[in-house]
């Protein structure tokens, strides 16, 4: 018996609806709950009807991974990562490429699937590609969910986005690698070459349509500005936009791989709307709207995802792949954790986030899952389908499931966690900090600290305006505090918030204190008009905390813009740079 398309789909997120409600008051995470949803409706005759109607739901599984990958490449806003790189980058790498190396070693090694020598490689090497995966969807959840806000959160969100960009390439290349070694059965080094082009392709098609999707936006929320037209229509104009740029990156990646010679090369859809989100990321101001779109279906779309994840999973297997199961578990987590610390070392970053990361990235979900469904489809692999899907979604289970406590449990150990409220002091980011001013004079100081405040902000005044209101402010009187502090200030017209920067002067300057201490840590503030009456308390709460003797002989001793962040962030600041209730 048949069941048609419509129904069947209904079904689905019925039943995985039901799972996850039930997972989450067991107080387990609802993926557990919807992929174990699957894996019962596997057992049932409605698996002959999934796996007979797999090219229906190609689309929608797609789509979700679409939006995994949209939101992955918008975490990546270089502005704010500006005085980040070196430690997101050095903790990425190093993470992946330890997991990958401990995973494919010890699955080799071991060979806990006892596969034939033929195919043992070949697994390994796409089970240490996928061991290198991180699950946004499930760690954003959790850090939302326990309001937590700080460095280990704002690095691990980063890391997240830039690993999982690496898995992609990674997989692709050795993917590539697979299907050559088992079907030409050599080790043709061409083969590197059609995998680079594919990767090259699809971030190529999420770029272009990045910028396409940019422009049309721009164009859009003009027209709402000259004109009245109803934001209703104007959102579900942006909407369709969206929709149609992700079915259009996916489309003409599955196109180009159909017309490919031999389909050799294949542009990754994932990959090329990970772009796609990166340069909407960084082109725009408009990311969050977009994306919030996509929150009434965001549900529905992964809920559905994951129940057809689980249906994949064959209870036959589960006892002949648990030792497989555990030991990809224990390995990956063994490589995060110490990949996560070596690369905080070599970063120099703080123990805070050295000692912690590598458990904050413990979690697999999507990106492993749509991985491990992509294999399914090539025939070649289908001597090892059966293990290799069962032993990776069940570590993938086991990973989802001792994430959630731990990641709660470490953002509070890390004073992180209900702390994502807005503070006094909010606008002195880590990316507005400078941690060493070459200077000659008072008036270079201040032409470089609005030159990087300009820089680093929307700013609706132009930077020479507000270099003449700060020169204005600074004639009558000067902004000097004492102690070796001084913050120059000014109202600079329109705008919403009060944005500022902070930079530690080399060598100190005078900026007319009444000790007569020339200022070594200047905190730039420029107020819009409708925050005058905040920019007062401001003012206030700078000054007390900066003459804080304990504070500021941290704030003189720290070497980087991380340091620096952190001390003003600290416990120790919060009774000058307090939460505000309203």
């Amino acid at each position: 018996m048949d069941i048609p398309g419509p129904l069947l789909i209904a079904l689905l997120i019925l039943v995985g609806s039901i799972g996850g409600w039930i997972a989450v008051k067991l107080h387990l995470p609802a993926l557990f709950g919807q992929i174990m949803a699957g894996v019962l409706l596997g057992q049932t005759y409605a698996a002959h009807v999934l796996h007979n109607s797999s090219e229906t739901f190609e689309p929608f599984t797609m789509f979700a991974l679409s939006l995994v990958a949209v939101t992955i490449g918008g975490h990546l806003e270089f502005k704010r990562l500006r005085n980040a790189k070196k430690r997101i980058l050095l903790i990425s790498i190093t993470q992946t490429l330890v997991t990958f190396f401990v995973v494919f070693f010890a699955m080799h090694f071991f060979n806990p699937l006892g596969l034939s020598l033929e195919m043992q490689l070949p697994a390994h090497l796409l089970m240490a590609s996928i061991a290198t995966s991180t699950s946004p969807v499930s760690t954003i959840h959790l850090v939302r969910e326990q309001k937590a806000k700080g460095l280990l959160v704002k690095t691990t969100i980063a890391v997240l986005a830039v690993t999982n960009l690496m898995t992609l390439v990674l997989f692709e290349v050795i993917r590539a690698f697979d299907l050559n070694l088992l079907t030409e059965h050599n080790m043709d080094l061409s083969v590197f070459g059609n995998a680079g082009a594919g990767i090259g392709i699809a971030l190529m098609i999420g770029a272009i349509s990045g910028f396409g999707l940019v422009r049309y936006c721009r164009y859009h929320l003009g027209r709402k500005g000259e004109r009245k037209i109803d934001p209703v229509l104007v959102q579900a104009e942006l909407f369709t936009a969206f929709l149609v740029t992700i079915f259009f990156c996916n489309g003409l990646c599955e196109w180009i791989t159909m017309h490919s010679f031999h389909q050799l090369i294949a542009p990754s859809p994932i990959l090329a709307n990970i772009m796609l989100g990166l340069v909407l990321a960084n082109r725009s101001s408009f990311k969050e709207d977009l994306l919030s779109l996509f929150n009434v279906l965001e549900h529905a779309v992964f809920t559905m995802f994951y129940v057809l994840a689980g249906s994949h999973l064959q209870l036959g297997y589960l006892k002949t792949v648990g030792v497989a199961a555990g030991l990809f578990f224990v390995v990956r987590l063994f490589g995060k954790v110490a990949g996560g610390w070596l690369g905080g070392r070599l970063s120099g970053t703080t123990p805070k986030v050295s000692k912690n990361i590598g458990w904050m990235l413990m979690g697999q979900g999507a990106i492993a899952v749509s991985l491990v469904i992509l294999l399914e489809q090539y025939e070649v692999f289908a001597p090892i389908r059966g293990q290799f899907t069962a032993a990776v979604l069940t570590a993938v289970v086991l990973a989802e499931l001792s994430s959630a406590p731990v990641i709660g449990m470490l953002l509070k150990k890390v004073g992180e966690k209900e702390k994502d409220r807005t503070r006094l002091i909010e606008f002195l980011q880590e990316e507005f900090i400078l941690p060493r001013v070459k200077v000659k004079s008072k008036q270079d100081a201040l032409e470089q600290l609005v030159s990087f405040l300009c820089h680093t902000h929307p700013m609706k005044s132009s930077r020479d305006e507000v270099m003449k209101a700060i020169l204005k402010r600074e004639e009558s009187m000067p902004t000097g505090i004492g102690h070796g502090i001084a913050v120059p200030h000014a109202i600079v017209g329109e705008g919403d918030k009060i944005v500022g920067v902070l930079g530690l002067m080399d060598p100190p300057v005078d900026f007319g204190a009444p000790d007569g201490e020339p200022a070594r840590l200047v905190i730039l503030i420029a107020t819009p008009e409708s925050q005058k009456r905040r920019h007062l308390e401001v003012i206030a709460a700078i000054t007390r905390m900066l003459r804080d003797e304990s504070i500021r002989s941290k704030l003189y001793e720290a070497d980087t813009s991380e340091e620096i962040h952190e001390i003003i962030d600290s416990e120790e600041a919060e009774t000058f740079n307090y939460f505000l209730t309203t």
